[in-house]
């Protein structure tokens, strides 16, 4: 009964182009604060509720939440924004998922190009050819694509070669020791040049030292989200920066 309690509430954390120190736009978490168990990580929650299909409501409500969310901004006249938002491998392989999309972009007004689905490589694995027409027609939408948790799950070049993706997200589980690991700190550089090769742009998330900020410098890096430039913030919090 968390939504109806309204007990979900939404975090942003800044996205920062590398180059020049500015966010360019903000991935949406999803938290609950719950009158029993008290506060809730995704850790806990998400598997249940994915488990109970529960994940589908979830998923709309968050979506849905983000773009009013960034509309809003846009309407306050600050500069746009891109927002992110997981979704899940049941949600986007339920019947009816691209027309629950469409309507939520058609309602809260917000252009396309201004929402992206973060969607990871496990989602994927079942069929490429059913994956791709998915992402097609996703991206024929004019909504943005990013390869989440990149290198965990059933990495496959196939994907970087015949899906539309706009972003690759590095997974935190690489950016952790790349100051200190000489095989990851390749890894990370390996999968940044392969990305800018079929002009694909790349996200590193938990960047929390600066050790690990100049080694991205250093291989070109797109994008960092993580500790060092901010924590998932509140609606509130974040538009302060914004501001």
């Amino acid at each position: 009964h968390a939504i109806e309690n309204q007990e979900i509430f939404i975090k942003y954390q800044p996205q920062v182009n590398i180059s020049n120190n500015k966010i360019i736009g903000f991935e949406a978490l999803m938290r609950i604060n719950s009158s029993k168990l008290g506060n809730l990580s995704p850790k806990e929650f998400i598997p249940i509720a994915e488990e109970s299909g529960l994940i589908v409501e979830l998923g709309e409500w968050i979506l849905r939440e983000a773009c009013v969310f960034n509309k809003s901004l846009i309407d306050q006249g600050v500069l746009p924004y891109i927002v992110s938002v997981n979704i899940s491998s049941v949600q986007i392989n339920r019947t009816g998922f691209i027309t629950m999309l469409d309507s939520v972009l058609k309602e809260t007004h917000l252009l396309p190009k201004y929402l992206e689905l973060e969607i990871t490589e496990s989602t994927l694995v079942s069929s490429l050819l059913d994956a791709t027409t998915l992402l097609n027609s996703i991206q024929a939408l004019g909504v943005r694509i990013s390869l989440d948790d990149f290198g965990t799950g059933y990495s496959s070049l196939n994907y970087l070669t015949s899906m539309p993706i706009n972003t690759l997200k590095i997974d935190k589980s690489f950016i952790d020791n790349i100051g200190i690991n000489e095989k990851d700190a390749y890894i990370a550089e390996t999968i940044i040049q392969l990305a800018h090769s079929i002009n694909v742009d790349v996200i590193a998330e938990g960047v929390e030292y600066q050790e690990q900020l100049d080694l991205l410098k250093r291989n070109n890096c797109d994008i960092v989200q993580g500790f060092i430039y901010s924590k998932p913030l509140l609606p509130s919090a974040l538009i302060d920066i914004l501001h």
